[in-house]
């Protein structure tokens, strides 16, 4: 059919269907829905280039300016396909928005999608990996409130039949997996890392989306273990490693919450693990990260203390340093890198009470032996972030963001996960 058959056609059918204005001979012209309406004007352009609805010079065979409803599968590039509502026969060399319903079969070769949740979660099944060997997809939720699942259609993704990705106080679920022909590997994952050992948190702090005007900085846990500020925590938020972060000024500021009755920031004689991301300021002093202390002692190293603390130790070499007492005697380790350097840097205390206890700064461990210290550390002192007890000491001097504490000592690579995910 020629250009000029395909605009007779169109005249016709919409001289059946409404009003037009055309010089169908020149294939050119402009066509008015509805004539005397209030508008009148054209709604359909008709030039060399193409047709255009809503655009007056179009660009392609076909040009619309706006949102385009189809309700039907449509082809491009190629013959329809049953089995999708897109069917692609070429390249996407861009990144586009794909908003997918509620249950999608990621068939087509989709390099990236960006869900846009509207009342419900989505599931999305990957095709089978043995199909489509070295296909990546990389998918991003762009929900505050629905979760995005993802299925590898039977095949395993890394270790988990699927994956969730959700909005995780601040930062959008994001996930890149591979296919090598037998079954998909996750290549990166970041935005999603509150899913680490989520059971296991007793307290997640990370200081984005503080209520306005208030003292209060919210846990993210499953334990609504809220901290309180010595001044408006919003006033303190600054630029964190993923959105918001914390800042401490060394003298007077500090978050703390009383020991809760219910005993839920205590460990016992369990193992543990905390995590954050510091930038302290080299001030020359002792500097606490965290502490939980019984009220009797100010420090896990005095005789019969029994807690726990995380210090920075900006009086020597600037290095990270964990103190744990069980009333009989403490254990202690040190090491790291210069922490005060002006840079982000990540801190894990990994306690295994029946071996070691590793101290991790950004990735690499520093290990003492544990085993010794048998008796419980839960006491009755308060935790705190930014000093010890009490508080008019060993104040903490820079920012901190992404604060997580876990009543269990993490796998190797849910450490990496932490420290890979803010790198």
């Amino acid at each position: 059919m020629t250009f000029r058959s395909l605009s007779l056609l169109l005249v016709v059918f919409l001289w059946v269907h409404g009003q037009v204005q055309a010089d169908v001979e020149s294939i050119s012209g402009s066509i008015i829905f509805n004539a005397g309406s209030l508008d009148n004007r054209p709604e359909m352009y008709l030039t060399q280039e193409g047709l255009g609805i809503g655009v007056a010079a179009p660009s392609s065979n076909l040009h619309v300016g706006g949102n385009a409803i189809i309700s039907n599968d449509l082809s491009i590039g190629g013959s329809s396909s049953s089995s999708a509502n897109l069917f692609l026969n070429g390249t996407i060399t861009n990144r586009p928005q794909f908003v997918l319903n509620s249950s999608t079969n990621l068939n087509a070769s989709l390099s990236f999608a960006e869900p846009d949740i509207f009342g419900s979660n989505i599931q999305i099944t990957l095709p089978y990996a043995g199909n489509v060997a070295g296909r990546v997809h990389h998918i991003i939720n762009k929900s505050r409130t629905y979760s995005v699942f993802i299925h590898g259609s039977g095949n395993v993704i890394s270790d988990t039949s699927s994956i969730e990705l959700g909005y995780q106080q601040g930062r959008y679920g994001s996930v890149t997996v591979v296919s090598d022909g037998t079954q998909w590997y996750i290549l990166q994952d970041s935005g999603n890392v509150g899913e680490i050992a989520s059971a296991n948190l007793l307290g997640y702090w990370n200081f984005d989306n503080l209520p306005a005007n208030s003292l209060s900085v919210l846990d993210h846990s499953d334990h609504s273990h809220t901290l309180t500020a010595t001044a408006i925590a919003t006033n303190l938020q600054v630029d964190g490693v993923f959105q918001k972060g914390f800042t401490f000024n060394g003298s007077d500021n500090y978050l703390t919450i009383a020991d809760p009755v219910d005993g839920s920031l205590d460990v016992g004689t369990g193992d543990f693990a905390f995590s954050c991301w510091i930038k302290p300021v080299d001030d020359g002093t002792i500097q606490t990260l965290i502490s939980k202390v019984d009220t009797g002692h100010s420090s896990p190293s005095i005789a019969g203390a029994v807690g726990w603390d995380i210090l920075v130790r900006c009086d020597t070499t600037n290095i990270a340093q964990l103190r744990m007492a069980d009333g009989s005697g403490y254990v202690q380790v040190s090491g790291g890198t210069n922490l005060a350097d002006g840079n982000w840097h990540h801190v894990l205390v990994n306690m295994n009470r029946d071996g070691n206890v590793d101290l991790y700064t950004d990735g690499v461990a520093n290990s003492s032996d544990a085993s010794a210290r048998t008796a419980t550390v839960s006491n009755d002192g308060p935790f705190r972030l930014g000093t010890r007890r009490p508080a008019d000491q060993w104040f903490y001097n820079g920012d901190m963001d992404d604060v997580r504490f876990y009543n269990k000592s993490l796998t190797p690579e849910e450490i990496a996960t932490l420290y890979n995910s803010g790198r």
